[in-house]
């Protein structure tokens, strides 16, 4: 089971990481950038005791010079300003805090020249508002200021300093907070632990009568158990789910109106009590179940493998209704409701390929997900200290995973990690392109799960040798645009048209796995060659390992003959695309690869060798 990350292990590791990503001159803005990703995930009503920070609407950094000390400014659903923040990376002396607080105060008494007199009478009467009329002020920093009864906190506390006087009124009225590095270190804690792997033990509560047939319980749920749920274990309860949430609006339907998850957002808020009716359900995989009463089931090892697009347009669709708890009603017994399955398993994989899914999944990502899924390269990613876009995902920015984004400058591509991976574990290297699940090799894909069951190890070198090749790419394009501006357009070559297409991800695969081979002299599609899983670190190191230089001229080289091989001297529009596409495609066959190959390592290498 895979560990919080290094940098998690105190507070200076923490700090230290921080500032090893971005220079002094960046990191001002990196800060601010964290500190508003981490008040987003601070809005989680089970993200521990911090009850002082409002709702809020939306969260904007204030940027530039003349933010007078305001680095965030939070608003509520109405639009009005309900937080202010400032993040100071370090705060070493008690006057940095009174500055601070200064700038807070000074913030109101310019606000009051600001309103009209009637509504700053308004404001000023307005018992539940307090000072700042209803803002609650908010300082970050990866200081620690609460490590005893003499930390700078206190020691300000204690102090006379302008701001003190501010200071104790917004104390009293629990209006300030001051999150510090000790804060910060528990927050990301408790949000990377979501992406560990480590599946919940939940509760799970029924709407009526469960039903058990041998290991397999069937009832209804409310949405809004389902919401409570994802409040309390996030990310953590999808983790043996095919794929993440796709976004309220994700692509649209092939008929070309809304896409389910429009669809299923517009029921849950317009017409709840046909939910039921409508929706196919939702399945849990619990490794045991015991029955609480008849209304309520306790698993271990919980996790939804089938029904994640489903409970989050509840989480994104659902607002709590206070007034039925006033009344002594149960939001769980409230529509809209869903079919529920739990089945008691070892085995979610056998469940979830044979689920009924609403929104389309592509047969090789089902066959793939034990191996390769979201949830297992974020995980992998976060103990790595880099964050994994991924395109596809239009929440991805919601969730604790954003977080690391901001934490760090290191970036890859999700989806180019998920190619490079199916043409390394797969028979023939056009497969990149193709994805067709009978490829794969199997017993590749089962030495991986038992023996880097993280998959850090291998998505690790993965990272490190696209992010080399990307490296090629983008020097090798400067020089293909600047030679391109000085030629006509109308002479556009057919080998320009074709590294067009190496924007693409799973061409971008073919390429770099291509060069790994050559570089590595070893043609790993051959039958008497095929790479067994204990040689893949050293053939992906052997990449990262090689001379920046030398590698690019070997990116190029490999280029050069792919369109010799692949097209004649003609220009593009005496060419059809799609059998030059083709073209290429025939390349990473079995034979058409070994050819290739051959080519590639008899001929056009030997100049560079010499």
């Amino acid at each position: 089971m895979a560990t919080l990350p290094n940098f998690l292990e105190s507070r200076e590791k923490l700090a230290e990481f921080f500032s090893q990503q971005f220079t002094d001159k960046e990191k001002g803005q990196a800060f601010e950038d964290f500190c508003k990703a981490l008040i987003i995930q601070m809005q989680n009503p089970n993200q521990s005791s911090l009850e002082v920070i409002p709702d809020l609407s939306r969260i904007e950094t204030t940027k530039g010079s003349h933010d007078k000390g305001i680095d965030l400014k939070g608003f509520g659903e109405e639009g009005q300003l309900v937080l202010i923040g400032q993040s100071k990376f370090r705060i070493r002396t008690i006057e940095e805090i009174d500055s601070v607080i200064s700038k807070f105060e000074g913030f109101i008494q310019e606000t009051d020249h600001q309103q009209p007199p009637q509504q700053l009478s308004l404001l000023k009467h307005n018992s539940s508002l307090g000072d700042g009329y209803g803002i609650t002020f908010i300082v970050l920093t990866m200081s620690d200021l609460r490590s005893s009864e003499n930390g700078l906190l206190a020691k300000y506390s204690r102090a006379n300093l302008s701001s003190c006087a501010f200071h104790r009124s917004l104390e009293e009225r629990n209006k300030i907070l001051f999150i510090d590095g000790t804060d910060i270190l528990s927050i990301l804690k408790a949000n990377f632990s979501k992406l560990s792997g480590k599946l919940p033990d939940i509760e799970l509560r029924f709407y009526g009568q469960i039903l058990q047939v041998e290991n397999a319980y069937i009832g209804v749920v409310s949405g809004y158990e389902l919401k409570r749920l994802y409040h309390e274990f996030g990310e953590a309860i999808f983790f043996e789910n095919i794929r993440l949430f796709l976004g309220e609006g994700s692509k649209v339907s092939k008929s070309g109106g809304d896409s389910v998850n429009q669809v299923i957002l517009k029921t849950v808020k317009q017409e709840p009590e046909v939910m039921l009716a409508r929706n196919n359900g939702i399945t849990f995989r619990s490794s045991k179940i015991i029955a609480g009463d008849t209304t309520i089931l306790n698993l271990s090892e919980a996790s939804i493998i089938n029904g994640c697009q489903t409970t989050m347009c509840f989480v994104k669709g659902l607002i709590d209704d206070e007034s039925l708890e006033k009344d002594n009603i149960s939001l769980y017994d409230k529509p809209p409701f869903v079919l529920v399955k739990v089945v008691e398993t070892n085995n979610s994989w056998d469940i979830a390929k044979s689920a009924n899914f609403q929104n389309e999944v592509v047969q090789i990502d089902l066959e793939l997900a034990r191996y390769f899924r979201p949830q297992i390269v974020q995980r992998a990613s976060v103990n790595l200290g880099i964050f994994a876009e991924q395109a596809s995902l239009e929440n991805q920015k919601d969730t604790p995973y954003s977080i690391i984004k901001t934490m760090t400058k290191v970036t890859v591509d999700y989806d180019s990690t998920r190619s490079t991976f199916i043409g390394l574990f797969s028979r023939v290297l056009n497969n990149t392109i193709a994805g067709d699940y009978t490829a794969l090799r199997t017993d590749l894909l089962e030495e991986f799960l038992s023996n880097d069951d993280t998959g850090q190890k291998i998505f690790g070198l993965i990272f490190d040798m696209n992010s080399k090749f990307l490296s090629d790419y983008s020097k090798i394009s400067e020089l293909k645009s600047r030679k391109s501006q000085e030629k006509d357009k109308n002479q556009e070559s057919v080998a320009d048209t074709l590294w067009s297409r190496l924007e693409k991800p799973n061409y971008q695969a073919f390429m770099n796995i291509l060069v790994a081979c050559v570089i590595n002299r070893r043609n790993i599609y051959a039958q008497s060659r095929q790479i067994a899983f204990h040689e893949m670190e050293s053939f992906l190191e052997g990449v990262i390992n090689f001379n920046d230089k030398q590698r690019t001229k070997y990116y190029l080289e490999c280029w050069k003959a792919i369109t010799t091989v692949a097209i004649e001297n003609k220009v593009a529009r005496e060419i059809n695309l799609k059998q030059l596409f083709a073209k290429f495609r025939d390349l990473g066959t079995g034979v058409g690869f070994s050819n290739l190959y051959e080519t590639i390592t008899s001929t056009y290498l030997l100049e560079l060798e010499l």
